[in-house]
């Protein structure tokens, strides 16, 4: 004979009867009782007056108006199933099973997808990753085949890049709060079309510039950045610049030649009106200017797909890597910038040797053996010169993380080659993990981001 489920309904302990609990509740409890009988029973308990937490198995649900307290907590750590309200109302009402997954199910506005993210914080992908299964879905740490959402803060990482060229929608992490929101009001699927204004916008956190446009297209480029989530510029600054956008007749000018020194995308302007119109960034790779290659000798080997990963970071000191072509003193400005030739080998002199040794033997095809494994990652790198600094900028942008040149307040991690340049993390960005140059090595080497305490911390 089939074990009978024994669903008890927790009356919170601001109500002193289940008339007081909320109208979910209460119908819930409606809906469980037309269904009671060939072994489904139902009861009301008050929260304090629940004490037993042995033996409690699958078959014992629990219901409760809110995820979190003391009881939530403790019957968390048995084996019983925590539902909520509606999630025990629609699957009773539709005659389907309660989702089953990691955690408790509060509603299925996410039943049959599965999320996953990228750009993000620790802690947004944790809230991310708690609300999808409470809304009844998967969260995964990896972009698959079964993947059905991208949640991003960033049109720059692989795992976007893949999503679009597979047809995954990209949402904008207010997706997750939007759809939690409105399932604890209305039964709602979180792949309703009422959704899709939380898509992520197409140029969301990226910095546009031009050089050599006319007037009337410059304004139109810069009316498309700025309404959909990215800032236009009108001057070029290593530290801020992602994108430059020139026409064939741009190669040449001050911003072109910087473009390409700093690594950055340099793309024509149908770039920009074509992923406006298609409503996501489309692959820089197909709209670069001819001829447009940076002029690191590491540039010859980037993978197409991670030609999205460069550097943005914010402008905390006055640049000497400025150019703002409206202006007379581009020369100057100009002059001030880095250039990876003899002086490289006096740069690294003042680096760690086992760093500058470890960089120098680096088989940089590991990098593309690795793959994305930075991926979601915001490094600042510092203390770094010459060759090692272009490898260790290559590890990160390769392996689809974020490079930061100074301090800003995504950054997840800093690799600092120096006493000097980790205590200045440390002043700046107390809370973040200041680690040696080496753990980049390593990980690449490793095909995986190791464990912090692995890699000795400067």
């Amino acid at each position: 004979m089939t074990e009978d489920i024994n669903v008890t309904f927790i009356i919170p302990k601001d109500c002193r009867s289940e008339n007081e609990c909320s109208e979910d509740m209460q119908l819930a409890f409606v809906t469980c009782e037309q269904h009671c009988g060939g072994g489904l029973q139902a009861k009301w308990v008050h929260e304090s007056k629940w004490t037993k937490f042995e033996g409690l198995t699958k078959r014992d649900v629990f219901v409760l108006n809110e995820f979190e307290g003391e009881l939530y907590e403790q019957l968390q750590a048995t084996k019983c199933l925590l539902v909520g309200p509606r999630c025990l109302s629609c699957c009773l009402t539709e005659g389907t099973p309660i989702p089953s997954g990691p955690e408790p199910v509060f509603t299925i506005a996410m039943r049959g997808l599965v999320v996953t993210a990228s750009g993000l914080t620790k802690a947004q992908k944790e809230e991310i990753r708690r609300k999808v299964h409470w809304m009844g879905g998967l969260y995964s740490t990896v972009l698959t085949d079964d993947t059905t959402h991208l949640v991003s803060d960033t049109v720059l990482s692989d795992k976007y890049v893949k999503s679009i060229e597979k047809g995954i929608p990209v949402m904008a992490i207010t997706w997750i709060q939007a759809v939690w929101e409105a399932s604890l009001r209305l039964n709602v699927s979180g792949s309703s079309p009422d959704f899709l204004v939380h898509r992520l916008p197409p140029f969301t956190n990226l910095q546009v510039t031009t050089s050599g446009i006319p007037k009337k297209d410059k304004q139109l480029i810069m009316k498309l950045v700025n309404e959909k989530g990215g800032s236009f510029s009108g001057a070029f600054q290593s530290e801020t610049t992602d994108v430059v956008v020139l026409t064939k007749e741009g190669i040449g000018s001050e911003k072109y030649k910087a473009a390409l020194e700093y690594g950055k995308a340099v793309v024509l302007p149908s770039w920009v009106k074509d992923s406006a119109a298609k409503g996501v960034a489309l692959p820089l790779a197909k709209y670069r200017v001819a001829g447009a290659s940076t002029s690191s000798p590491l540039a010859e080997s980037r993978l197409p797909d991670m030609s999205l990963n460069f550097s943005r970071i914010t402008n905390v000191r006055p640049p000497s890597n400025f150019v703002d072509e409206t202006r007379s003193a581009d020369a100057t400005m100009m002059s001030g910038k880095m250039k990876l030739t003899q002086d490289t080998k006096k740069s690294d002199v003042s680096i760690d040797k086992e760093i500058l040794t470890a960089f120098e033997n680096l088989d940089m095809s590991l990098i593309k053996k690795a793959g994305p494994i930075f991926d979601g990652f915001c490094i600042w790198v510092t203390g770094l010169e010459g060759i090692s600094r272009e490898r260790a900028a290559a590890c990160v942008s390769r392996c689809g993380g974020v490079r930061y040149d100074a301090a800003h307040p995504r950054v997840t991690h800093a690799v600092a080659a120096s006493a000097a340049a980790a205590r200045a993390v440390l002043r700046d960005l107390p809370s973040v993990p200041v680690l040696s140059p080496l753990w980049l090595v390593s990980s690449v080497q490793a095909g995986r981001a190791l464990d912090e305490a692995q890699v000795s911390v400067v």
